[in-house]
């Protein structure tokens, strides 16, 4: 499942994005270290990053594209268009699914006449169906115009099918349950520095990594509105490190001397 993460950030009050991803991809046949998990989703300025099963997430991807290639993406226009996205996938998946198992289209699975399939069949199918996921996640990343300048958005299409939208961060992934609570700890937002952006966002995905599925191998990098895309080099990531071992929680503290004074009796009578 792995983790991707994208936040909005400010450089010399300017907009940017940062992203900070690890380098774990899942297929069927398994796992692998991979850097392929940022993609173009429209030039010059809206990027994704994948999660999840490869296969799904590249359909994902093929289809945002296909989605937006005509469109004018704006903070009104994108939800909606990744919501279109994220539906037809969803049945896609249900249809081939029937039709793998009763030989019809979900559409004529639905409007089947009442002794076209016996109850049992039915009730089996309607139960595989609901517990159907996309299985792969999408966090889609980018700019629209705001005036002069340009506003960063951050979307995600979830395992589930559901579309949200935010101006400060999105996780996707496995270790979105760790990264999520972090930054959400640190009251991220999107008027952070790029610097302290790219600390949090490493700090989060470090602490990510008590999931197998997230790897040690760490991307962060930085999209610009005009669609330039920086990565932090070996002395950036040496400069993170650095960092969280001085700010980040510590994995051994040094506990004072347990002292009678830190309690006071209490009678069992007060309880209730």
């Amino acid at each position: 499942m792995t983790l991707c993460i994208a936040a909005a950030c400010q450089y010399r009050n300017k907009p940017r994005i940062v992203t900070c991803t690890d380098w774990r991809v899942t297929t069927g046949y398994g796992s692998a270290n991979n850097t392929d998990k940022m993609r173009w989703i429209k030039k010059p300025n809206w990027v994704a990053l994948t999660a999840g099963n490869k296969t799904m997430a590249d359909a994902l991807v093929r289809a945002c594209r296909a989605a937006v290639a005509s469109e004018t993406l704006t903070e009104d226009t994108i939800l909606p268009i990744l919501e279109r996205v994220a539906r037809k996938l969803l049945v896609a998946r249900k249809d081939a699914y029937v039709y793998a198992t009763l030989g019809v289209t979900y559409a004529d699975f639905l409007n089947r006449t009442p002794a076209q399939f016996p109850e049992s069949v039915v009730s089996v199918t309607f139960s595989e169906i609901r517990k159907m996921r996309i299985e792969a996640s999408l966090i889609v990343a980018g700019f629209v115009p705001k005036g002069k300048s340009a506003k960063p958005i951050i979307c995600k299409i979830d395992r589930n099918g559901d579309v949200s939208i935010s101006e400060h961060f999105e996780c996707s992934g496995e270790g979105q349950v760790v990264a999520s609570p972090t930054l959400l700890r640190r009251e991220y937002s999107s008027k952070v520095s790029l610097m302290d952006a790219a600390y949090r966002l490493y700090e989060a995905k470090t602490l990510a990594e008590v999931f197998s599925s997230v790897s040690e191998d760490t991307s962060v990098d930085i999209l610009y509105p005009d669609g330039t895309l920086e990565q932090f080099s070996t002395s950036g990531h040496d400069k993170l490190g650095s960092m969280f071992r001085m700010f980040g929680p510590k994995k051994t503290i040094k506990f004072p001397k347990l002292e009678k004074k830190y309690f006071d009796s209490l009678e069992f009578n007060t309880l209730s």
